[in-house]
């Protein structure tokens, strides 16, 4: 009787619980596919933020690497192949050796490949070279920059892929050629004018001195004078703005003695007395209109004003004896 009551009430007890249990695993299911469905939205839109990033990176360098005119090309260490790439990083030609040199000076080209090979074997970790692009009938040789690095390596740490970059720079060297010439003249006419030359840069200060204001300045270094740091108003006795649009002529007095008193005269400067001095101040602005300094022209006309004065004092000297005649 007893087991019988027993037996009434698990059964009683089960059937009360199945219920339970039945909206527990409800409850869990789904849990589980909420739980689900939050992660693969998460996981998608953050797969999608990425590739949104890394598509805005890739248009970026395309547009770097267009605007640059670099182009990028790899070496297959193991199948011996160079491949050219696109822009967005796809094959786009694949070349032996042989195809590849073409496109090179032949003695060139043999650098650059001992260059590839220094990396291939680790004897470097990059390296940049100047080669020329092949000679062709109609077109001007190309001077080319290259630069090689690792891109990757396999699983003992060796290089089995090659990057290169490579950017034409003939209009560089060109530029640069100019300019070194342009160079060689200014300082061909700035040393060898008869005239005092001095150029300052827009904080004024001395970055020029010509032989002949060396000279008549009794400068004894005129790089030790730069050094030392000499501005315009140490030089002429007054400044002048660095903002100045037009060409100034002036005529100064510059007494010597006391710009050595207030310590204002450059270092090596060794002229004294009061000096007349006839200048013509060149404003030189950058193509954006900006100050980049002021060129100088100058010489002492000390001479000639106490020259001048003299004639002057020995007609008054003479009128005045003629004068005193008439009277007598």
């Amino acid at each position: 009787m007893c087991t019988t009551l027993l037996q009434q009430a698990f059964f009683a007890c089960i059937l009360f619980a199945i219920p339970t249990i039945v909206h527990a695993v409800i409850i869990v299911t789904i849990t589980a596919i909420f739980c689900m469905f939050f992660y693969n939205w998460y996981y998608t839109r953050t797969k999608k933020n990425e590739s949104t990033t890394i598509r805005t990176q890739n248009n970026m360098l395309a547009h770097i690497l267009q605007a640059s005119e670099i182009s990028v090309w790899v070496y297959d260490v193991a199948k011996l192949k160079y491949r050219r790439l696109t822009i967005d990083g796809e094959i786009e030609s694949e070349y032996t050796p042989f195809d590849f040199s073409r496109y090179f000076d032949l003695e060139d080209f043999e650098e650059l490949r001992m260059a590839i090979f220094d990396i291939r074997d680790r004897k470097k970790e990059s390296h940049t070279l100047k080669v020329h692009s092949s000679e062709k009938v109609g077109e001007a040789q190309q001077l080319i920059e290259i630069s090689l690095s690792v891109l990757s390596t396999d699983n003992e740490g060796k290089p089995n892929v090659i990057l290169g970059t490579q950017r034409p720079i003939t209009e560089e060297r060109k530029k640069l050629s100019r300019e070194q010439t342009e160079i060689i003249q200014y300082k061909t006419v700035f040393n060898s004018s008869l005239i005092d030359m001095t150029f300052y840069d827009e904080d004024g200060m001395l970055a020029d001195i010509n032989e002949t204001a060396c000279e008549n300045f009794h400068v004894v270094d005129g790089q030790e004078l730069i050094a030392a740091g000499c501005t315009i108003r140490d030089t002429v006795g007054f400044d002048v703005d660095k903002n100045l649009k037009e060409p100034i002529l002036c005529t100064c007095i510059i007494d010597m003695d006391q710009l050595a008193e207030e310590g204002r005269r450059g270092k090596g400067v060794q002229l004294g007395g009061k000096i007349y001095y006839e200048i013509i101040i060149y404003p030189i602005h950058y193509d954006s209109g900006e100050p980049l300094g002021l060129f100088m022209e100058g010489r002492n006309i000390t001479e000639m004003v106490v020259s001048y004065h003299r004639q002057q004092e020995t007609m008054h000297l003479l009128q005045k004896a003629t004068e005193e005649l008439k009277d007598s």
